[in-house]
């Protein structure tokens, strides 16, 4: 009975021993090694190819931003954007939103709750210099969502 309660406090004091060696080597190996692990740095600027691919008028994208300036069949807008993995980094990009044919401009319009129609057709008329717009391009048309009255 002797030998095996021997026994068993020679085992817990031996990984007690290998747990403490285990993490102090840890430790050490980490602290002499941190640059080497740190050296990689993982790159937190915007590319321009990458802005440009935000705003491209592809189907699918959703492009919001603020009307500089606008004619018959053009809408030029400012959008920005702020680099999530480094929130001081701003940049505005222009956008060149051309005008076709099916293109829809829609006004939203505060309603009461319950509803169902808080949409408006509109014209390019109806968008003003200073305006924020919301651009959804579609296969074959946009929809430009004009600021709600």
């Amino acid at each position: 009975m002797k030998k095996t309660i021997l026994l068993i406090a020679g085992g817990i004091i031996i990984l007690l021993v290998g747990i403490a060696a285990g993490v102090l080597g840890a430790s050490w190996m980490i602290s002499n090694n941190k640059e080497k692990i740190c050296a990689s740095k993982i790159k937190t600027e915007i590319s321009q190819n990458q802005l440009e691919d935000l705003v491209s008028l592809k189907p699918g994208k959703i492009i919001y931003g603020k009307v500089v300036s606008k004619d018959n069949s053009v809408i030029n807008i400012l959008s920005s954007f702020i680099n999530p993995l480094n929130p001081q980094e701003k940049k505005d990009i222009a956008v060149k939103v051309n005008i076709g044919q099916k293109d829809e401009f829609i006004r939203l319009k505060k309603v009461a709750p319950g509803s169902d129609n808080g949409m408006i057709k509109s014209s390019i008329n109806d968008v003003k210099v200073g305006d924020y717009l919301t651009v959804k391009v579609l296969n074959d048309r946009k929809i430009i969502y004009l600021p709600a009255i």
